[in-house]
């Protein structure tokens, strides 16, 4: 839509199509324009809504802040190890998509009506804009170049295979390559679905496998279920307490012998009450929580610790 030049009803009127110069001012004698006046308005009459520019410099100013964000992402050596792309074609399309959809707003925002100095302030926000997103690209360059992203992905690889492998215990089976219960142990810990199982709190404490020769210890976790008690009163009165469980199994990966095998229950019901009046409620517990399933691990590791001492050999007399 385009604009043109609305004049005040008490200036002259300049000919058709007349548009003011960027550095025009009125004639002083002309008087001054009515109380919020709208100079400008579309071709059809349309008067366009009032800019707000705290908040059109506030929603750019994010929008250049997320492309930054989202170049540096994309090629931050951390980011890599994690989820090493397949090839670089895939982050450098994210960095210049991102950059290209924000100096594209950049650009509509400077080519609406507004002073000189606001769309200069505009068309600047551009420079960190261009300037981080190119050095991305490069230092993406750099890491490909390097050999750096695909030491990550046969990393990612090698990770994918262990866990494969080692999810085969919690089914039953044996891994001859694995390791003896030995400290320090080392340890997967998995899901129903075969998926790590709380991989931040594990790492944290130290355990997590990196090779079959370092495996020990496969822990399974199994899917969170539902169980319910009754609570039942004389006069035919009864509620359910519901609360949630997940088994936990710890078990020794070349061996398969089990180290420890329970059901953890989720807190937030006590045990009935002794008497109630009238038809009470159910009651719903809380799921079990993650920190149950790492407290139960670091208590069976701390039994292996205490029974694996001794001797360090036999004396022969």
């Amino acid at each position: 839509m385009g604009y043109r030049f609305n004049v005040p009803p008490n200036w002259p009127s300049p000919p058709a199509g007349w548009v003011p110069p960027s550095d025009w001012r009125p004639d002083p004698s002309w008087g001054p324009a009515p109380d919020d006046w709208v100079f400008w308005v579309g071709d059809n009459g349309a008067v366009p809504k009032k800019s707000h520019p705290v908040l059109m410099f506030g929603l750019l100013g994010a929008a250049v802040l997320f492309s930054i964000a989202l170049s540096f992402s994309q090629s931050d050596k951390a980011m890599i190890l994690k989820d090493p792309p397949s090839s670089t074609a895939e982050p450098l399309a994210s960095i210049w998509v991102g950059a290209g959809v924000v100096l594209l707003a950049l650009v509509i925002a400077a080519l609406r009506p507004r002073p000189l100095v606001t769309r200069a302030v505009i068309l600047g926000l551009a420079l960190p804009v261009i300037g981080v997103a190119g050095f991305s690209a490069l230092k993406l360059h750099d890491l490909s170049s390097s050999g750096f992203i695909d030491r990550a992905q046969a990393e990612q690889r090698e990770a994918q295979a262990l866990r494969g492998q080692a999810f085969t215990v919690c089914d039953g089976a044996v891994i001859d390559e694995a390791a003896p219960l030995s400290e320090p142990y080392q340890l997967l810990v998995f899901d129903e679905k075969g998926q790590d199982f709380a991989p931040d709190a594990v790492d944290a404490r130290g355990w997590t496998a990196q090779s079959l020769s370092d495996l020990q210890i496969v822990v399974c976790v199994g899917s969170e279920d539902q169980s319910t008690r009754y609570c039942n009163y004389e006069g035919g009165f009864s509620y359910k307490h519901i609360y949630y469980v997940r088994e936990v199994r710890v078990i020794a990966a070349q061996t398969g012998v089990s180290l420890g095998d329970t059901e953890l229950s989720g807190g937030g019901i006590g045990e009935c009450s002794p008497e109630v009046s009238g038809q009470a409620p159910d009651e719903v517990g809380d799921h079990v929580d993650p920190d149950q399933v790492v407290e139960y691990i670091a208590g069976v590791i701390a039994d292996l610790k205490s029974t694996s001492g001794g001797p360090p050999y036999a004396i022969v007399v």
